[in-house]
C-alpha cells in the first residue's frame, strides 16, 4: 500500500497537489515510503537516519527529475543510499568507526544539500568519497584484528587436530584392558604430544 501524501513530513499535501500531477504525487509516495522504511529498520543505528533525513529533498528532487532512480542499480543516488546503509549496518560495534562515520556522512549530507541542482555529480562524487572512507577503516580494522584472527585460527587448526588424535587413539584402545592410570595419561599427556607433532610435522610424518 503506498502511503499517503500527507505522511510525507517535508512537502505539505496542499502544496504537493499545487506543484505537481498524479505522476509526481505518486514519485512523491514512493520516495516517502523508501525513507519511512529506511527509518524503521533496526540494522541502521538512530544516529545514522537523523542523516538520511538531510537526503530526503535532494532525492526527491532527483526521483521528479529522473524516473530511472527506481530502476537504475547504477544510479549515483541510489547507490548513495546503499552505500550508506551498508556502512552504518553494525557500526554501533565500534565506537570510533561509529563516530567518524556520522561525521563524514554528515558532511556529506550538508555538501549535497548546498550544491545539488540536477548534476548527478554531486551523488558520484558523495559515493565516492565514501568509498574511500569505508575502504581505509576496513583496511584498518583488518590490521587491528589480524592478530586475533590468527590466534583464533591457530585455535581452531589445534582444536581440529587435537579431536583427529583423539579418534586416533579411542581406535588404537578399542577393546584392549588398560589400567585407568595408563588410559588418563595416553587421553591427556600423549595426546597433547601426539597433536604438537601433527601440528609440527604433519600427519604422514615418522
Amino acid at each position: 500500500v503506498v502511503p499517503p501524501v500527507n505522511r510525507i513530513p517535508w512537502i505539505h499535501a496542499a502544496t504537493a497537489s499545487q506543484l505537481l500531477g498524479e505522476s509526481g504525487r505518486a514519485t512523491m509516495d514512493v520516495v516517502g515510503f523508501l525513507f519511512d522504511y529506511i527509518f524503521r529498520d533496526p540494522s541502521i543505528p538512530i544516529q545514522f537516519r537523523r542523516v538520511y533525513e538531510g537526503l530526503q529533498v535532494p532525492i526527491l528532487k532527483v526521483a521528479l527529475a529522473d524516473p530511472d532512480f527506481f530502476t537504475d542499480n547504477r544510479h549515483a543516488a541510489r547507490q548513495l543510499l546503499e552505500g550508506l546503509a551498508d556502512a552504518a549496518i553494525g557500526a554501533n560495534n565500534d565506537e570510533a568507526y561509529c563516530k567518524a562515520l556520522e561525521r563524514h556522512a554528515t558532511s556529506m549530507v550538508h555538501s549535497i544539500c548546498a550544491e545539488f541542482v540536477l548534476d548527478l555529480d554531486v551523488f558520484a562524487y558523495a559515493c565516492q568519497t565514501l568509498r574511500v572512507f569505508t575502504d581505509a577503516w576496513q583496511k584498518q580494522m583488518s590490521r587491528a584484528m589480524k592478530s586475533q584472527v590468527d590466534a583464533a585460527l591457530a585455535a581452531e587448526t589445534r582444536d581440529a587436530d587435537r579431536s583427529r588424535v583423539r579418534v586416533l587413539v579411542r581406535d588404537k584402545l578399542a577393546g584392549l584392558t588398560i589400567p585407568f592410570d595408563i588410559r588418563a595419561f595416553v587421553g591427556s599427556v600423549w595426546a597433547d604430544y601426539l597433536t604438537q607433532l601433527r601440528q609440527a610435522d604433519g600427519m604422514h610424518s615418522d
